[in-house]
């Protein structure tokens, strides 16, 4: 009895924690968009490569400068008969300086920035991609935790009514009140497992809270028609192929190559000419005639560098190494993607394949279920028969209800691998047109979608 009202002190507790809103997964997905901290990092990132190509293209602008000088010289000094009288001397004066690039290294610099603007976009894709996928799986998990409750709450009304059953028959004389007790020990069994499946619910709505970025007014998820939440089209394509044409992590490895090829040509042109083109004006304030108050200069300064003792040769060789391991890292990359699609795909069809076993399983558990409630009712059986059977279906029922998940889950980590989830690529071009707007930089016509064909 204890026992029992703690069981509905606990349910009803939790009922009132979780009295919260309930949401679909788009509205999860998007409420974990906005309060990702990873993706804000990585959406500073691509701020600041985008700073970075405006910053490339500044070096471009010619420097202007001012000056304003004052100098005094005294007191009056003479020396070996020569005298030196106070005198004072304030000029103003300005300089511009116009860089011109004849080595090519200021454009290596700029193509270099937008590389890596590039290559940002690919990393903050990366995150929204793995994002979604947690949001989805906890989603998933949270549902089949509830199914367990719920067939662990079912269990737990069959032997309570199946105890006021047998306590009519004794009342009758056609059981014995032992097994009664009996019964009642059935019954605080099933009431410990439900205490268990709420623990293990709570628990579960708590981390796809955390997912979502939700520190309070938690939300619970929305029961689903159907558990494939994926963009997967078609299991039997070739989906190695649409990997290496969608992953984001792919994509990110062939501009990081880039950049380090763009890293040999400047060291290569370190030793290229420079010119600069520098002008310059004054005007003297006081103590000149009128004649002789302003002077200007120009010049053209022309650096053609002639020996450095080696070092461009190895700074370029070892740019070079750097581009030979990178292109290692994409075959690796290649190689990675490869396996974890097959793998995924093997899982999508193992557990497709477990859902039929376990229906199966299923459907006999009930028939043997009712059929050792009949023989107990007629003396052939035992009361440990039809609680071994009621253990049967439990499992038989939570096994079913794992298979059906273990599915949809695995349908979401095969998305991953192919990257095919539409919602990973709108979010980002988003995020990346207003980043666009911000630093005034367009690297695509807004509403174009980089990530995939239209």
């Amino acid at each position: 009895m204890k026992l029992g009202l703690k069981v509905l002190l606990l349910i009803m507790v939790a009922s009132v924690i979780y009295a919260n809103e309930p949401v679909n997964l788009d509205q999860a997905i998007d409420i974990a968009l906005k309060n990702s901290p990873t993706i804000k990092v990585y959406r500073e990132q691509v701020m600041q490569a985008g700073h970075t190509i405006n910053l490339a293209n500044a070096y471009y602008n010619p420097n202007l400068s001012g000056n304003v000088g004052y100098t005094r010289r005294g007191p009056k000094v003479e020396t070996g008969g020569i005298v030196t009288s106070p005198s004072e001397l304030s000029d103003a004066g300005v300089t511009v300086t116009m860089p011109i690039d004849i080595g090519g290294t200021m454009a290596l610099l700029v193509k270099g920035s937008k590389v890596q603007y590039k290559s940002g976009e690919y990393a903050l894709a990366t995150s929204v991609f793995d994002l979604i996928k947690n949001v989805k799986t906890n989603y998933l998990y949270c549902l089949l935790y509830k199914e367990n409750l719920d067939t662990a709450q079912s269990a737990l009304n069959l032997s309570k009514d199946y105890l006021t059953k047998v306590k009519q028959e004794v009342e009758v004389g056609t059981k014995a009140h032992f097994d009664i007790t009996r019964q009642e020990y059935d019954v605080a069994t099933r009431e410990n497992a439900l205490v268990s499946a709420k623990g293990n619910y709570d628990q579960m709505i708590n981390n796809f809270n955390y997912v979502l970025g939700k520190n309070d007014n938690f939300v619970t998820p929305i029961e689903l028609v159907n558990l494939n939440v994926t963009n997967v089209e078609n299991i039997d394509a070739d989906l190695v192929n649409i990997a290496y044409d969608n992953r984001p992590e792919l994509k990110k490895a062939n501009e990081d190559l880039e950049v380090l090829k763009l890293s040999v040509l400047k060291e290569k042109k370190t030793n290229n000419p420079s010119l600069n083109l520098v002008g310059n004006y004054d005007y003297l304030l006081v103590n000149q005639t009128e004649s002789d108050r302003d002077s200007w200069s120009a010049t053209a300064n022309l650096s053609i560098p002639i020996f450095d003792g080696g070092i461009q040769k190895q700074n370029t060789k070892i740019a070079e190494s750097k581009v030979d391991a990178q292109n290692s890292q994409i075959e690796a990359t290649k190689q990675g993607i490869t396996t974890g699609v097959l793998n995924a795909k093997i899982a999508v069809l193992t557990s497709k394949e477990q859902i039929d076993t376990c229906e199966s399983a299923v459907k006999l558990a009930k028939e043997s279920y009712e059929i050792a409630k009949i023989r107990y009712e007629q003396n052939l059986g035992t009361h440990l028969d039809v609680s071994d059977a009621l253990d049967s279906l439990v499992s038989a029922q939570n096994s079913l209800s794992a298979a059906k998940f273990s599915y949809a889950v695995n349908m979401c980590a095969l998305e991953r691998e192919i990257a095919t989830t539409s919602n990973a690529y709108e979010y980002t071009d988003t995020i990346v047109n207003e980043i666009n707007d911000i630093i005034k930089y367009k690297a695509k016509a807004k509403g174009e979608s980089k990530w995939k064909e239209k």
